[in-house]
Parts: C-alpha cells; sequence; structure tokens
C-alpha cells in the first residue's frame, strides 16, 4: 500500500480517533475543539493539567494535545504523568520564544511539536502523521 493510499484511509477513518486536547486559553482550546469535531475527530478538552489526568480516567484518547505553558502545572511532569499511565502519543503546543531552549526537551517526551502560533492545518497535518504511525486500539493501521 502506497502513501496515498495510508492517507485516504486514514482520512476515512478519523472519526474514530479520540483527541484529548490540554490548554488553559480558553479561546484557542474552543477553537480547535470545534475545527477538530468539524474534521470528524472525537475530542475532549482540558483546561488544566488536573483535568486532563481525571479526563484519562474517563477515556482513552488516542492522542494527546498539550500546551507545554500550563499554569497548574509543569507540562512535562504532565506529559510523564500520562505516559506512566498509557502509552499515548503526545504533540506540544509551545511558544516561539521557547523553541531554541524547548526544542530538545519536547523531542525526548513527545512525538512532535507545534510552534504557536500556527496554522490549523499545520496542526491537522501533524495529528495524521502522528496518528499515522502509531497503532490502533481496534487493531487498524
Amino acid at each position: 500500500m502506497n502513501d496515498w493510499e495510508k492517507q485516504r484511509r486514514l482520512e476515512e477513518r478519523v472519526e474514530s480517533f479520540a483527541l484529548l486536547l490540554v490548554d488553559d486559553d480558553a479561546e484557542l482550546l474552543h477553537l480547535l475543539e470545534l475545527r477538530l469535531a468539524h474534521d470528524g475527530f472525537r475530542v475532549i478538552s482540558a483546561g488544566s493539567g488536573h483535568q486532563a489526568l481525571l479526563a484519562l480516567d474517563q477515556c482513552l484518547p488516542d492522542l494527546v494535545i498539550v500546551s507545554l505553558l500550563l499554569s497548574d502545572v509543569n507540562s512535562f511532569q504532565l506529559v510523564a504523568q500520562i505516559k506512566q499511565q498509557r502509552d499515548i502519543p503526545v504533540i506540544f503546543l509551545m511558544p516561539i520564544h521557547g523553541v531554541r531552549t524547548r526544542a530538545p526537551e519536547v523531542r525526548c517526551c513527545a512525538e512532535d511539536y507545534v510552534v504557536e502560533p500556527f496554522e490549523y492545518e499545520e496542526l491537522l497535518d501533524r495529528i495524521r502523521r502522528v496518528l499515522g504511525q502509531t497503532s490502533r486500539p481496534d487493531g487498524g493501521e
């Protein structure tokens, strides 16, 4: 199966993917939730690191998207806790001013990152890439 066929299959089954969004920027969280839901994802939102951990007790997302700058917890520690509980891929949303100093740390604990401000399509491409590289709970590609 070539890359184009894999991408097409992924896009056809995208509605079966659940995403956990973690950001304390309520406006950004709401906008991403709307856009991702419109694109067929099941979206669980958490406005804090503590809410994210509670959400993980209730659901098993296929991917976690988390802000690097959460006000209530250290994002690296949050991701470490998430990965201790479950093997879930992570994409960080990170501010442009932290790219040089934080990118190596981010690469060690997350599958990818997107620099803020970002275009929605860039985030969507990263989500699809990461989900396409991870095994599915239902046994699919």
